[in-house]
């Protein structure tokens, strides 16, 4: 469900993006292009900064199922380590 609320977001986003920049484009004034640019340079500074702590805090994930990179909840409640909802815990 959270991935979809974030290609939601993601797709209102370019929508509204590339509406501002016909607008701001399209008009002849040079400082509403001047503006679009710089919010658009604006937004690829927390972009650089989520691919910084990507780089650090990600999971080799790739062609991976889901079970070899994390242990199911199930398989961890059957154990019994602690995990919330566990047997005796």
């Amino acid at each position: 469900m959270a991935i979809a609320l974030f290609y939601a977001i993601g797709a209102a986003g370019r929508h509204l993006g590339a509406s501002a920049l016909r607008r701001t484009h399209g008009n002849g004034v040079v400082a509403d292009a001047v503006l679009a640019f710089c919010i658009g340079g604006g937004l690829a500074g927390p972009m650089v900064a989520a691919g910084v702590v990507a780089a650090f805090f990600a999971v080799a994930a790739e062609r991976k199922s889901l079970q070899a990179i994390a242990t199911p909840l199930s398989v961890a409640a059957a154990k019994g380590d602690g995990t919330p909802g566990a047997p005796g815990v």
